[in-house]
């Protein structure tokens, strides 16, 4: 992901908890975390995690029909900054059909390559959503065995995205949530919330520079 998308070390915090708590009272279940994060974001943000986050109730924006040539449109290299000082770093692709895609520096088998949607807020500014389900990895978060490696975990999350394009269209800012919840639908009002945290972010457009092509 979370992504998002896109946080699969950090998650194991809060699944551990959540999971601890669910075992006392239904017995023993198997131990779970992966929500993709790379190494280092974990103790920085571990502090963040909140195991039933109350809904926040927030009006829905309106939204406004793609252009032609949005700024938006293209490739973007992102920096997420959380709680605390951690940083993920993403590559991300906003298409004109409204499809995101992104590529973070998580452990490829937690979770790699995966897809949003988003839609326009206002002139610059736009709303990202961007669904993952996340994977077991012994080695990376600690869930599973060498044999369940790169498995599906039982949870699912996502990540939503507010940005806003700079003027001349080189760069963006702006602030993302991001949700996990146990099973395969993590816009599930009834799933289970095992952790959820905050972001800043910035990013910078990423052109072709036609003196470096062969």
């Amino acid at each position: 992901m979370s992504n998002r998308k896109w946080f699969r070390n950090v998650r194991a915090v809060a699944l551990s908890a959540a999971f601890a708590i669910v075992a006392l009272v239904t017995g023993p279940t198997r131990a779970q975390a992966g929500c993709s994060m790379p190494s280092g974001l974990l103790a920085a943000i571990s502090g963040q995690v909140n195991e039933s986050p109350a809904a926040s109730q927030r009006q829905a924006q309106q939204t406004l029909p793609l252009g032609g040539n949005e700024p938006i449109f293209g490739l973007w290299q992102i920096t997420a900054t959380f709680p605390g000082g951690g940083v993920d770093h993403v590559i991300s692709g906003w298409t004109r059909d409204g499809l995101e895609f992104d590529q973070d520096i998580s452990p490829i088998l937690t979770g790699y390559v995966c897809y949003g949607t988003y839609v326009k807020l206002e002139k610059g500014s736009y709303g990202l959503t961007h669904p993952f389900f996340n994977f077991q990895s012994v080695n990376d978060n600690g869930e599973g065995t060498e044999a369940t490696e790169g498995q599906w975990d039982g949870t699912s999350g996502f990540f939503d995205y507010t940005v806003t394009v700079s003027k001349d269209g080189k760069s963006f800012t702006g602030k993302q949530n991001f949700k996990v919840v146990q099973g395969p639908n993590p816009y599930d009002p009834n799933a289970a919330v095992l952790f959820t945290t905050t972001a800043t972010l910035s990013a910078t457009k990423v052109g072709v520079d036609t003196s470096q092509l062969p």
